[in-house]
């Protein structure tokens, strides 16, 4: 399945929206059939009044739960977004700060700390991200400069004020990183998607007892429902992956603190 996942990734946003749709039209055509199947010498014509109303309600909750997932993973991938620029403008504040309160070699050490940490975030833990694997690759050269940044003594600053504004910066930097670490890295979680899945089913279901004319009716008719539910379903499963994908959130911010921190 995780493999799967990462093939699905690799693919274009096009690309996965036609396997979504694909998949989700191959299922709609083999449950309408089951469900036509079993229900071969039913008159329900009978009850189709009461059919159509259950159906409706039906489609309308699927429908409602489809719209808040859409909407959980949107708001975890626009989270994400948020956590990459907080630590870059976070990081950039502190060599700034460096820079113009503490004395030398401790403000050119920190900086040179710092840039090393941006660039193994770009150059090693984004490829990894990428991959929807979260090892944490910057680890070591965090810990490198927390440390460093810990020990300065406080006679390397201009006075205790400007030591205090330093450590905050120090403070503030390794908040936003803890934040962006763990922003993106929960999966929506499985019982939604069975219940995504299950309320497809249902749908393809009605389709089947409703729909009882030519074989040529019902594919015209499971068609668009087919593409709407692959669709949102693809969208889902992208910006479950905020890291990854079409709609990924890039490490651009850090890319910038880099190029401006030479």
């Amino acid at each position: 399945m995780h493999a799967f996942g990462n093939f699905l990734v690799s693919l274009p946003v096009w690309g996965q929206a036609l396997v979504f749709i694909a998949i989700t039209l191959a299922a709609g055509e083999l449950i309408a059939r089951f469900t036509q199947h079993l229900a071969r010498g039913l008159d329900l014509g009978r009850e189709l009044t009461v059919t159509v109303a259950v159906y409706t309600v039906v489609g309308t909750t699927y429908g409602i739960l489809l719209s808040f997932a859409v909407s959980l993973v949107w708001s975890e991938n626009s989270g994400a977004a948020s956590a990459v620029s907080n630590e870059a403008q976070a990081l950039s504040q502190l060599h700034r700060s460096a820079g113009y309160t503490l004395a030398q070699p401790y403000a050119g050490e920190v900086q040179q700390l710092a840039r090393r940490y941006a660039k193994t975030v770009v150059d090693q833990e984004w490829p990894q991200l990428r991959q929807h694997e979260f090892k944490q690759a910057s680890r070591s050269d965090a810990n490198r400069l927390a440390d460093f940044a810990g020990q300065v003594p406080q006679t390397a600053a201009a006075n205790p004020a400007s030591y205090m504004m330093f450590q905050g910066h120090v403070t503030r930097w390794l908040e936003t990183r803890q934040q962006r670490l763990t922003a993106g890295i929960t999966d929506l979680p499985r019982p939604m998607w069975g219940a995504l899945i299950l309320g497809a089913m249902v749908l393809f279901s009605f389709h089947g007892a409703l729909v009882t004319q030519t074989s040529r009716a019902r594919y015209l008719l499971l068609l668009p429902l087919a593409v709407i539910i692959g669709v949102q379903l693809c969208m889902v499963f992208t910006l479950d992956r905020p890291y990854a994908g079409a709609f990924a959130v890039d490490p651009q911010p850090f890319v910038e603190f880099i190029d401006t921190a030479r």
